[in-house]
């Protein structure tokens, strides 16, 4: 577990929150409010600034299954439908790559209700921390058999903010429920966290510059994946393990050591209802500058950098970048994906996080 703990310090210690930047608006078709940012309400602004030493940057899953029901025009079933039903009704969602649920329920997600009273089937915005396993449902969770079914399996509550914390000495999830929201975790403390930031969303990782500036591309985005850069040493020390010797020195030979990174975020998102899903890659610099510095950079990483969850493969075998660019301080790739389902593997196991690299100065 010391693995994690960046993600808990992040969490715990919430930093300090940082005035909004100026934010010049982005040329979008769509409005700037967003569903998914709700969820990022419930974590503390802290998280964006944490780059550990020694570890990845820590990742955040989302995903709107409720809109992508819609622009599917997916047939509405709920926790209370028939088995197959329900099966068959997550099946049809787009985002099984993305981690939506802690790993203690997320393989029989679509039997939960047999055993916690909801499935996924009932969840409308979910958040998801795997660092953590620890996730945020948003749906209609007043339904009686949910309190029933954690009373049966053993659950005593006790208030936590605004919700009821559920906890059993025999199960090892932790849940706490509002009659719209439901946490899922293994921790109870980092659940409480949830709860009490979610009593004071005036200051949340929603409020975080590096966010705000986001937070108008994922308005109308299926699911998305947020990370903050990392340590690059211990980024190579793990690509020593993945990939092919030559690859790394001729990495390290290339950047002059670990080189470097400018931006602090990076965004992937899934948008829809087009017969292949888009996709975007942000990533966002502490000024436009900075970002239009990277502009060449990002796209040569996204055609020539290796990939670290496939061995022989680069990230030009993953994506085609469509088009690059740079809005204030975000870059921008629209890229289509060779095989989403290397894509979404890629993007699970943090090769993003690593991307792009600058020289180090001097090093010419």
């Amino acid at each position: 577990m010391r693995k994690y703990a960046f993600v808990v310090a992040a969490l715990v210690l919430g930093l300090a929150w940082l005035p909004a930047c100026r934010f010049s608006g982005l040329r979008l078709p769509f409005a700037p409010a967003s569903s998914l940012r709700d969820l990022l309400e419930y974590i503390p602004p802290g998280l964006a600034d944490y780059h550990p030493a020694d570890l990845h940057g820590p990742a955040i899953h989302l995903a709107d299954l409720e809109r992508i029901r819609r622009e599917l025009r997916l047939p509405r079933v709920t926790g209370t439908g028939e088995l197959e039903a329900r099966r068959s009704a997550i099946s049809k969602l787009p985002v099984q790559r993305f981690e939506l649920l802690p790993r203690e329920i997320a393989a029989p997600a679509f039997a939960a209700y047999e055993e916690w009273g909801w499935d996924l089937n009932d969840v409308n915005q979910v958040l998801c921390v795997p660092d953590l396993d620890l996730a945020v449902l948003l749906g209609d969770f007043a339904r009686p058999a949910i309190r029933e079914r954690l009373a049966e399996e053993g659950y005593s509550g006790a208030a936590a903010a605004d919700f009821t914390l559920f906890t059993s000495p025999s199960h090892a999830l932790i849940f706490a429920l509002s009659d719209d929201a439901l946490l899922v975790g293994t921790d109870a403390k980092w659940v409480r966290v949830l709860a009490d930031q979610e009593a004071q969303p005036e200051s949340s990782l929603a409020d975080h510059p590096s966010v705000v500036a986001l937070l108008p591309y994922l308005d109308g985005a299926w699911a998305a994946w947020l990370a903050t850069s990392g340590d690059l040493e211990a980024m190579y020390r793990e690509a020593g393990e993945r990939l092919p010797r030559e690859v790394v020195e001729s990495l390290l030979a290339e950047y002059g050591g670990p080189g470097e990174e400018a931006w602090d975020l990076v965004a992937v998102l899934l948008r829809g209802p087009q017969k292949e899903p888009e996709l975007s890659i942000l990533y966002h610099y502490p000024s436009e500058e900075e970002a239009r510095r990277d502009l060449p950079l990002v796209a040569t990483s996204l055609k020539e950098a290796p990939s670290m969850h496939y061995r022989n493969l680069t990230w030009g075998d993953l994506v085609t970048a469509e088009s690059i660019g740079v809005d204030d301080s975000v870059v921008v790739a629209q890229v289509t994906m060779a095989d989403p389902w290397n894509m979404y593997a890629a993007i699970r196991d943090r090769d993003l996080s690593w991307l792009p690299i600058r020289q180090k100065p001097g090093s010419d």
